[in-house]
């Protein structure tokens, strides 16, 4: 049964054609290319810098647009990565890389990191979890003189995409703060589609379970391939959206017999 819907997931996932993606298919632009209509538009100046940046605005349950997911940025594009942080108000990241794919993005404990016209600097740093830590950093624009501050999680390791209990607890953590908070989560992974995409399918899907008790997993994953085609590319990433389903109905069990 799961391979049959699985099948027809990636039948009705066609690639954006090169019309709705002209935006993108410039000579330093590749693979995975975000629709004209669906991209976010980068503000801030930078010398040598456009408005371009790799990225999609995503529906979440709650809110039309309250998710963008891009690409872990090159070295030399990490300044428009914090551009789009800035820009649009993304208080909230969700790194799904390992530490050498992100290697100079994001600041050591204590230490000002800059790039274009933003510092940024790490305050604090909770390590008590297994699988990921959560971490504030401040975002400040030299020039207009404004400080953000940005609630970080990264992953202690990519096993914790496969895990289901984890892989809630972190889910539940960022539904929280889309639920409570009135800003951007900005998600990112080396491709902008593969982990991603288990991840903001899976967040939908936990999300509709909260309101509803009920939720169409077929539906939601194709609701995000309208935006981003290559999200749920293999059967794994599939089967663990619905075992999801099965984490977050037995914590729930668990909790209501408390």
């Amino acid at each position: 049964m799961l391979e049959k819907e699985f099948k027809l997931l990636r039948e009705l996932a066609s690639n954006l054609t090169e019309a709705t993606t002209s935006h993108a298919l410039l000579p330093e632009n590749f693979d995975i290319l975000p629709g004209n209509n669906s991209r976010p538009y980068l503000c801030t100046p930078v010398q040598k810098r456009n408005d371009y940046i790799n990225g999609v605005f995503l529906p979440s349950t709650l809110h039309l647009s309250s998710l963008i997911v891009t690409q872990t940025p090159l070295p030399d594009t990490v300044a428009d990565f914090w551009r789009l942080v800035y820009d649009h108000d993304c208080f909230t990241i969700v790194c799904l890389d390992d530490a050498q794919e992100t290697a100079g993005m994001y600041p050591e404990q204590n230490k000002v990191m800059k790039k274009g016209p933003f510092s940024v600097v790490q305050v604090e740093a909770d390590s008590n979890r297994e699988f990921y830590m959560e971490k504030k950093l401040t975002l400040a624009h030299g020039e207009q003189n404004s400080e953000k501050s940005v609630t970080l999680f990264c992953l202690q390791t990519l096993d914790m995409l496969t895990n289901t209990e984890t892989l809630h607890e972190l889910v539940s953590r960022v539904d929280k703060i889309i639920s409570c908070a009135d800003h951007k989560v900005l998600v990112h992974c080396h491709d902008g589609a593969g982990a991603s995409g288990v991840f903001c399918s899976v967040l939908n899907i936990i999300t509709g379970l909260k309101l509803d008790r009920t939720v169409d997993i077929f539906l939601t994953i194709r609701e995000l391939q309208r935006v981003r085609p290559q999200f749920i590319q293999t059967l794994d990433q599939f089967k663990l959206c619905y075992n999801m389903v099965k984490e977050y109905n037995r914590d729930s069990n668990v909790y209501g017999n408390l």
